[in-house]
């Protein structure tokens, strides 16, 4: 596999105040999944996020469960050990913390793939 095949996609998601869900506009991108980092805030009332990306119809791609607050969280392999290789087709995504925030946070979810 050639590494100039391989994109990065940086979507910006932020949680309202006293909210614990949201999820992005359409993400413009077609290809294979190959990896998502999220740059995750200080939480309040929160001690993990969830990270669910959702295709075109609405079905769950891949959700990543019980991150850590205020780090920087990489996942390349499922839950199997396989490297991910889901197509991708206009996905979403949707962050959802386990409490309430008092103010706004704001996400940075990089998502790889390969065209």
């Amino acid at each position: 596999m050639s590494y100039n095949r391989i994109k990065k996609y940086a979507v910006p998601v932020t949680i309202a105040s006293s909210g614990t869900t949201k999820t992005s506009g359409v993400v413009p991108i077609n290809g294979l999944l190959r990896g998502i980092v999220v740059d995750a805030p200080d939480l309040d009332d929160s001690d993990t996020y969830t990270v669910t990306l959702i295709d075109e119809e609405g079905a769950t791609i891949q959700t990543f469960a019980t991150l850590a607050e205020n780090s920087v969280v990489a996942k390349y392999i499922d839950a199997n050990n396989n490297y991910f290789n889901q197509p991708l087709h206009n996905p979403q995504v949707t962050i959802t913390a386990s409490g309430a925030q008092a103010a706004a946070r704001d996400f940075v979810i990089n998502i790889y793939y390969e065209s």
